[in-house]
């Protein structure tokens, strides 16, 4: 017999891979398409600057971003064809994660806690403008972007931040991430968390718009982290 889980009153939910579907792979082929035949080498140089942390930490302004791309790649992108290969991991919004996040906003408090970029924000945000008519915002309690906060997850202080401003409690709350060192970290921060395996859909935890206990046998609790 499956059954409800009624610990958590509140969830804390990533958004790229858990809301919104994405394909990393859709900006690489885009960036090689434009010359970049050596992609890693040139992701790990960007990696090793930090550059894209700084951009989800807004340490740096998307015409900075654009110039490092430049810099790193060594060729004479335009702003136009940088944004248009930086935005193809952009894909859609599965109607049914939304209309999910509709109904069980009824029976949790939802917080959105996302990594992510000013470039890549006008665009989703202008998707779902579209293509739902209200603002992407509506259907949480709190949104908190990494280029808001000045924070990024796997930070500990981010955490605590979406708590604060939340108002809600580490114990009666659920944080759901695709990425597992962030994951890992909130846990080790005191939140209950779980890793959305990519084989799982957000949907796949819920039942009649309340989470169901089997789906979740794989919550990591703060007395069990390693």
């Amino acid at each position: 017999m499956t059954s409800h889980s009624r610990n958590f009153t509140s969830l804390i939910l990533d958004f790229g891979g858990v809301i919104i579907s994405i394909s990393h792979r859709a900006t690489e082929d885009a960036f090689r398409a434009l010359g970049m035949t050596d992609f890693e080498k040139l992701f790990s140089h960007a990696m090793q600057s930090e550059l894209f942390q700084r951009f989800e930490k807004d340490q740096v302004t998307p015409q900075q971003f654009r110039e490092e791309i430049r810099q790193i790649s060594k060729l004479a992108l335009t702003d136009p064809q940088i944004d248009d290969a930086w935005n193809r991991i952009i894909l859609d919004y599965p109607e049914h994660r939304i209309r999910l996040l509709e109904r069980i906003g009824k029976h949790y408090r939802l917080i959105l806690l996302s990594n992510t970029n000013r470039i890549h924000y006008d665009v989703y945000s202008d998707i779902f403008l579209r293509t739902y008519g209200k603002p992407l915002e509506q259907l949480f309690d709190r949104v908190i972007w990494s280029f808001d906060a000045g924070l990024r997850k796997p930070e500990p202080e981010i955490y605590h931040l979406a708590l604060r401003e939340s108002g809600i409690r580490a114990p009666e709350t659920l944080f759901i991430d695709d990425n597992l060192i962030n994951v890992q970290a909130a846990v080790r921060f005191g939140i209950p968390s779980l890793y959305l395996e990519p084989a799982t859909d957000l949907a796949d935890l819920f039942l009649d718009d309340r989470l169901v206990t089997e789906k979740c046998s794989g919550v990591m609790f703060p007395d069990k982290v390693e």
